[in-house]
């Protein structure tokens, strides 16, 4: 199975900061340990939503990037 046919899970959660309480985690479905986590904290849950959303699109790309690659090395 390839990372462009997998599902992922974006937790957010609190961090405990006042000023930025929020981060997140992307999963595979079914994973207990986040495949990444960001780096940087978020003032709004939606804004630490749309980041790890965006995280996910970027890991699918590279992904696709490598299939591509791979499959033009066999040729």
């Amino acid at each position: 199975m390839t990372v462009t046919s997998t599902r992922f899970r974006i937790s957010v959660d609190p961090t405990g900061h006042d000023a930025s309480p929020w981060s997140w985690s992307v999963y595979r479905y079914g994973a207990e340990q986040p495949l990444m986590r960001s780096t940087a904290m978020f003032s709004k849950r939606s804004e630490a939503e749309a980041a790890g959303q965006e995280a996910v699109a970027d890991l699918r790309l590279s992904k696709q990037r490598e299939e591509r690659q791979e499959l033009q090395a066999r040729i």
